[in-house]
């Protein structure tokens, strides 16, 4: 860790800190995108964002930056996962040639688990 820049208070450096560890983690994300073209826009698209707020002196106007910077890094994580993660669980399509059993249908279970053995669902 490096030491505190001239003129940098305390609150500042953390804050300067938080950004640049959010910064490089969404480029670290972005490197993954498969498509040349995408990847180079989404790069130019975040390196803008935060450079087109440098000089942002507003503590509260920087909080909400930095927030919206998690919610983007978040949306890359859950998108684009390292190697080490795993993907997230994602629902299996069915082929139309498969017979459906609806029963396994998540929007069923609630009616289903409802339903008596002689008759339609209750409601409650």
């Amino acid at each position: 860790m490096g030491r505190i820049p001239p003129g940098l208070s305390l609150k500042d450096f953390m804050h300067r800190r938080e950004v640049l560890s959010v910064y490089r983690e969404c480029c670290r994300r972005i490197v993954r995108i498969g498509d040349d073209e995408y990847r180079r826009y989404m790069q130019r698209w975040v390196r803008q964002s935060f450079h087109a707020n440098i000089h942002e002196r507003e503590p509260i106007a920087r909080q909400m930056m930095l927030a919206q910077a998690r919610i983007f890094l978040h949306e890359l994580k859950t998108n684009l996962p390292l190697e080490h993660e795993e993907l997230p669980n994602l629902p299996q399509s069915r082929d139309d040639s498969q017979s459906r059993d609806d029963s396994h249908s998540p929007c069923n279970s609630t009616r289903d688990a409802s339903r008596t053995s002689d008759g339609p669902a209750r409601t409650t």
